[in-house]
């Protein structure tokens, strides 16, 4: 029996877990500062009182985890209280047991593709749509990680377009400042939502999920964009051994080929309607979408959901979409996955996004790369609860995910 603890945007999700099902969840609202630490083990305490003393405990965080130490590196200002503490030892205090952290975006990929859409996939990226753009990469069955915690997770910080804008994390032209909830002000002419939340620290590859709830429910209409993808996506197809003459030439930039391309989970234990981001995992958590869309309306600005609902933003929804798909292409010509898990609340458009996001990288994927295949996790509320149920019972276990054993 594993007690998982997610550190989310708005929300720490908590939940405990024996094997595949769930005993009990709950969840706080985030203070942004040390008494989140105290509020977080006396809710946990309330539901060991229903379930009994957890085997074992894991704990996400939006941020960049040290490998070996679980020390968080790096996070958004709300949750800095966290930086260099040692959870492990934390969870050992309060509830006897050390726990497993892990970078959000990584344990939301692991429970994937442990027992949830992906299972049994040794090979697999994620990608979550919010706030931020968050990633999380799978290679021969082991999480990608790198020598300091970095790797895998920046997906949403490749290039996209050279003249692009300055991203707050440094770099110019990154996919997550041209394409996300955060850089919407700057797409529509509103400046003054154009930067990301809080100190505006750049999304570190989380879940990052913080996406708009509702952006999903009016955006499923919306099929006109998908369909003219796919249709070009056919037409790039129909002769392999055209693309194969000139590989550089015929994927050059995404950002080229494409009309210059200009750009959670927060996974939630209980709360479906707010959908992975953070998992953007790395610098900034991702907001409740329902707050974030409702503050926007009420100041007047452009939510995602009626960027994705009806005509109105058609010019905006497509850049987005091909941004999306330039990102996608890069961390499939990086990583080979077998297959891309494309989470985060805007995915509840459905095929409105998912559809031209494939289509855009099987027209772009290097010739000799076999496509991978796109799923939607059914219940992305779980995918974090999962992984750390996962890494959790491996740590007490000392053995292996079920990825590794493989």
């Amino acid at each position: 029996m594993e007690l998982c603890i997610d550190f989310g945007g708005t929300e720490i999700k908590l939940a405990v877990i024996d094997g595949h099902r769930v005993l009990a969840s709950g969840g706080i609202a985030v203070q942004g500062g040390p008494s989140d630490l105290a509020a977080a083990a006396v809710e946990a305490r309330r539901l060991l009182e229903q379930t009994g003393a957890p085997e074992a405990v894991g704990i996400a965080v939006p941020g960049v985890v040290e490998p070996g130490t679980g020390r968080m590196l790096h996070a958004n200002a709300k949750y800095d209280f966290l930086r260099d503490l040692d959870l492990s030892a934390w969870s050992l205090a309060e509830f006897g047991v050390p726990a497993a952290v892990e970078n959000d975006a990584r344990a939301a990929l692991i429970g994937e593709t442990s027992t949830g859409s992906a299972a049994g996939t040794r090979d697999a990226v994620l990608v979550t749509l919010g706030t931020g753009i968050g990633t999380a990469v799978l290679m021969g069955g082991m999480p990608l990680r790198g020598r300091t915690g970095h790797a895998g997770i920046l997906g949403g910080h490749l290039t996209v377009d050279l003249d692009g804008p300055v991203c707050p994390c440094g770099n110019i032209g990154c996919g997550e400042a041209l394409a996300s909830t955060w850089a919407l002000g700057a797409s529509t002419g509103d400046d003054s939502s154009a930067t990301p939340p809080e100190d505006g620290a750049a999304h570190a590859g989380g879940a990052s999920t913080s996406s708009a709830t509702q952006d999903q429910d009016s955006a499923t209409q919306d099929q006109d964009s998908a369909t003219q993808d796919q249709d070009s996506a056919t037409q790039h197809q129909e002769s392999p051994t055209q693309h194969q003459e000139s590989p550089t030439q015929d994927r050059g930039s995404a950002t080229r080929t494409n009309g210059s391309a200009t750009q959670y989970q927060d996974s939630a234990i209980q709360d479906q309607d707010s959908a992975t981001q953070d998992q953007d995992s790395a610098t900034q958590p991702n907001d409740s979408a329902t707050r974030d869309q409702g503050s926007a309306t009420q100041a007047g600005r452009v939510t995602m959901a009626e960027v994705f609902a009806g005509e109105a933003h058609r010019e905006i929804r497509e850049r987005y979409l091909r941004v999306w798909g330039a990102v996608v292409t890069s961390l499939a010509h990086s990583y080979d996955p077998a297959v891309v898990i494309l989470s985060g609340g805007i995915l509840r458009a459905g095929d409105a996004v998912s559809a031209p996001i494939e289509a855009y990288v099987r027209a772009h994927l290097w010739p000799s790369l076999t496509p991978p295949r796109f799923v939607v996790p059914p219940e992305p509320e779980l995918s974090v609860a999962r992984g750390l149920s996962v890494l959790a019972r491996a740590g007490h276990l000392h053995t292996a995910t079920p990825q590794e054993e493989q």
